[in-house]
């Protein structure tokens, strides 16, 4: 009895003594390049809140599955492509300009990039199993190809500068679920009609964009109507959007974080069906903001159809 525990003890020992070398953790030790032990060969490597300029010696990790190098001074990419094994790469708040050295990279299935100084969408892998990509806090201006990543279920644009999303029909993959378009430059609400081909999008995030503003402490953003323009139309200083968004993008269940409520969905409908929620198209921005001032003010209910809240009661039955 003695001689099997001593064996099972011995055999749990050699494996954590594995487990620890599959891990090799130079997190905060003032390194400026990367510097791989002797005799190491991790599956995991982490280089977080270091100096390191660059990617190089990876050759030297013939099994290197998961990198993480956040909080660098990483400029370049260059030397990833050393790691064809690699499934998770994480090189967040590092001084990166350009996407590269990924194209070879097949087996990536997760990729954070998120606050760099990166402008174009580029060097992806061609026929990858990328599911998560995290661009946000870069400086993007243009949703370029990703068509072609067919497994890609989440991309975090947030804080960016993109302005339009006229590429999207055509460069977004079809079975995208989440999609962070937060804190950019769009000054069009009609611009979330190119997202209407998104039949799998189940999240959105377009709160902060010049369209859309934030200008009271209230349960969710909504938009602020000029005062001259308030004059002429006698309505209240503010309206919710997500109906109209939800009317391009029905399969929505979250939208800037909230839950689509069921009377949301019904007023979407109820502007679809009334051929105004999608009358007005990009450039129409003013038009659009008269008519949603009118139909779905913030607060209030005098000025509101009473066809929604019809919809809403007879649903109940």
């Amino acid at each position: 009895m003695a001689d099997r525990e001593e064996i099972s003890s011995s055999e749990d020992n050699e494996a954590e003594e594995e487990s620890e070398g599959d891990i090799c953790d130079l997190e905060g030790q003032g390194l400026t390049c990367v510097q791989i032990p002797d005799g190491a060969d991790p599956k995991t490597l982490i280089l977080d809140n270091n100096n390191i300029t660059k990617m190089e010696h990876l050759e030297m990790c013939s099994r290197l599955s998961q990198l993480s190098a956040i909080n660098n001074h990483i400029v370049r990419m260059s030397g990833l492509e050393a790691s064809s094994t690699l499934t998770v790469l994480s090189l967040s708040n590092n001084s990166i300009i350009s996407i590269e050295g990924l194209d070879k990279l097949q087996q990536l299935t997760w990729l954070d990039l998120s606050s760099n100084s990166i402008k174009c969408i580029e060097h992806l892998p061609t026929e990858g199993k990328l599911h998560y990509i995290d661009l946000s806090d870069n400086e993007i201006t243009l949703i370029s190809d990703l068509v072609h990543l067919k497994e890609l279920k989440t991309l975090l644009l947030h804080s960016n500068n993109i302005a339009s999303l006229k590429s999207a029909p055509h460069n977004l993959p079809q079975g995208l679920t989440v999609l962070s378009l937060a804190d950019n430059r769009l000054c069009d609400l009609n611009e979330v009609c190119y997202l209407n081909g998104l039949e799998s999008l189940q999240q959105l995030s377009i709160a902060d964009n010049p369209c859309v503003l934030d200008t009271q402490d209230n349960q969710y953003p909504f938009v602020f109507v000029s005062k001259p323009l308030l004059i002429s139309l006698h309505v209240h200083t503010s309206f919710d959007y997500r109906p109209f968004v939800w009317n391009w993008c029905p399969g929505l269940a979250i939208l800037d974080g909230f839950v689509v409520t069921e009377k949301e969905r019904l007023l979407g409908e109820w502007l679809y069906s009334q051929g105004k929620g999608r009358h007005f198209h990009p450039g129409q921005h003013v038009q659009l903001v008269e008519h949603l001032a009118v139909t779905c003010p913030l607060t209030g209910s005098d000025t509101v159809s009473t066809c929604p809240e019809t919809l809403l009661h007879r649903s109940k039955y």
